[in-house]
């Protein structure tokens, strides 16, 4: 957690930005005066600030500057935050010093994403600088250590450069930039581990290194790896998979430091994409049996046969440029120093397999890390809305294993009865045998498509007489123009939902689909007791915006629809953002009456909605 100081003249957005990162631990202070800003930075020695470029007299521009050429506030972080989309700005905030620039309409969930990456960055650098005075200080540390040390860090601050120019709204899968930000930070937190792993390494081999076990999902860690080299997987056209036995589906739980096995696995992977041919395969399995959770890397390629024996020893390698021997064996001693092992298996003619054998949590570990990171106990059943009221019955089709493991675990804490059914036909002969309230479809499944499968059960249930009307269709596509639109209602979806989508969007058309006439908004606890004054605010604003449509004033209205869309967009009203934005369009086209329109469907909108908190 870290000091974070908000500069900022709007009341509503101060609040909000105060509740959440407040809520997640952070010390905040704020302001409204851009003339204090440089007072309040030294007085408070914030970690990070957040600063809107538009204020009351000198502007965001000039504070960051001053901030930068005080001795004082010169390494604080500034974030800038503005509705000012034009390119020319953010060159002029990058040129004053500041390290990042989100522009409004933002999510809250996006603010808390960039706000811990920065944190990140910092944390890492500080630790970065400990690490090296303490490497000054020793002075006689291995040569090999000191040669994998910059190796490594050259590898992660390579994407964090690579990717820099790039980043962008993180959380929020609407924005195209999204995955260059995820790889932006996971790329800061590799580069926190491997300058942990390295140092550290010494101490693994002397076996003076203190374990500090945790439960984590090594299929994620995996998953942070394969993000971090996919520029070198695509140039390579190497395809990376995830697999799961069915012991785990949902996820691969260890024991142990998930700081630790990431260095492991990116060693290990690093090797496995060096070696792959090209145009081939890489694939990662993981199993958990027996207090055990396996994680085998599979890659086409073998490994010599005269180093073999000696896969896992200090410099052992063959026919490899610039290669040094240390990534296998520091991946052995990670593995060991956490009570697991790794082992080479080449049984495979053309292919090489490692398996990372790690201790699984117990049981009870196990369903406390879901609950933390869900939200709510699992419940294989299914729960009940009410005493006698058995809980809706929700079927997904998903042929994708990553997949299927994302929709269980996002869907888990709603109430309801969840089935997965892995093609279209076994899709097709549970909708005919149970009755389902919904039936979540992805489009391109393999065999018997999604389009298929909807169209065949409409026909079944019109040719059953007594057949129930039930099952709500909502059906999942990588783009959906007008012409995929068509074929889904012609095919008897209610609904279409474009992927990537965010777990709360997908709970709020799940939650809408079950509970037909209802609309149903979830949005973060952390700024609960803060929306009844921020939706009577909204009210007033929307009064002012009829009005003036009514005059033919429609270019003041235009200012008001904007800052709506902005407004309901950062607190995650993402139905009543849309509607505004499509009454901001009609403004500057000067269709008054349509905008009109619009704010209508919005008020009524506003009316029928259900707000609740996760």
């Amino acid at each position: 957690m870290g000091a974070i100081l908000i500069v900022d003249d709007s009341p509503d957005e101060l609040a909000s930005l105060r509740a959440i990162l407040g809520h997640d631990g952070h010390e905040v202070h704020s302001i409204t005066e851009g003339e204090l800003a440089q007072e309040a930075a030294e007085r408070n020695r914030p970690d990070l600030i957040l600063l809107d470029i538009v204020l009351q007299g000198i502007d965001g521009f000039e504070i960051c500057r001053r901030l930068k050429h005080n001795p004082q506030t010169a390494g604080i972080p500034v974030l800038f935050l503005s509705g000012l989309d034009d390119p020319s700005h953010k060159v002029r905030a990058f040129e004053a010093g500041g390290v990042d620039y989100i522009t409004k309409p933002f999510y809250l969930a996006e603010i808390r994403a960039r706000v811990r990456t920065q944190l990140a960055l910092q944390e890492a650098l500080a630790r970065l600088e400990a690490q090296n005075a303490e490497l000054r200080e020793a002075g006689k540390l291995q040569t090999d250590v000191e040669l994998m040390l910059r190796h490594d860090l050259r590898v992660s601050l390579a994407a964090v450069i690579g990717f820099s120019e790039l980043i962008a709204e993180e959380l929020h899968p609407a924005h195209a930039s999204a995955t260059h930000a995820r790889i932006i930070a996971r790329a800061g937190y590799s580069m926190l581990s491997m300058v942990h792993g390295s140092f550290d390494l010494l101490k693994m081999e002397r076996g003076a290194y203190v374990l500090q076990p945790e439960v984590f999902d090594v299929a994620a860690v995996a998953r942070q790896v394969v993000a971090e080299h996919s520029l070198s997987a695509r140039e390579k056209e190497v395809r990376v998979k995830l697999d799961f036995g069915e012991e785990c589906a949902d996820d691969a739980l260890v024991s142990g430091e998930a700081l630790l096995t990431h260095s492991l696995l990116q060693n290990l992977f690093r090797n496995a994409l060096e070696a792959a041919p090209q145009g081939s395969e890489i694939r990662f399995h993981f199993c958990m049996t027996d207090g055990q959770t396996e994680v085998r890397l599979r890659n086409a390629g073998e490994v010599p046969q005269a180093v073999r024996g000696r896969f896992f020893e200090r410099y052992a390698t063959a026919g490899k440029a610039g290669g040094r021997g240390v990534g296998t064996y520091s991946a052995r001693l990670m593995a060991e120093t956490q009570h697991g092992s790794l082992q080479l298996d080449t049984s495979e003619p053309g292919h090489t397999t490692l398996a990372v054998v790690l201790p699984a949590p117990t049981p009870d570990e196990q369903e406390a890390f879901r609950t933390r990171r869900d939200g709510e106990p699992r419940s294989a059943a299914g729960r009940s809305d009410g005493p006698g009221q058995p809980a809706p019955k929700v079927l997904v089709l998903e042929d994708d294993p990553a997949n299927r493991a994302y929709f269980r675990r996002i869907l888990r804490g709603l109430s309801l009865e969840l089935r997965v059914a892995r093609d279209g036909a076994e899709a097709l002969e549970l909708l005919r045998q149970e009755t389902f309230a919904a039936a979540l479809v992805d489009l391109e499944t393999a065999g018997l498509q999604g389009l298929a499968v909807a169209g065949a059960f409409r026909q079944w249930q019109r040719e059953q007489a007594e057949a129930e009307p039930g099952t709500v269709f909502l059906g999942l596509v990588a783009t959906a123009d007008a012409g995929v639109r068509e074929r889904c209602v012609e095919a008897g979806f209610e609904r279409v939902l474009v992927k990537p989508i965010s777990r709360r969007r997908l709970q709020e058309e799940l939650l809408n689909a079950l509970q037909p006439g209802r609309q149903v908004v979830q949005l973060d606890v952390a700024i609960r007791d803060l929306i009844p004054d921020f939706l009577l605010g909204q009210q007033t604003i929307l009064d002012e915006c009829e009005a003036l449509l009514a005059a033919g004033e429609g270019g003041l209205a235009r200012a008001l629809t904007q800052r709506l869309q902005c407004r309901f967009a950062m607190h995650g009203f993402v139905t009543a953002a849309q509607l505004s934005a499509q009454a901001h369009a009609a403004t500057r086209a000067q269709r008054l009456t349509e905008a009109a329109e619009k704010l209508r469907e919005l008020r009524v909108h506003l009316l029928e909605l259900e707000i609740r908190y996760a």
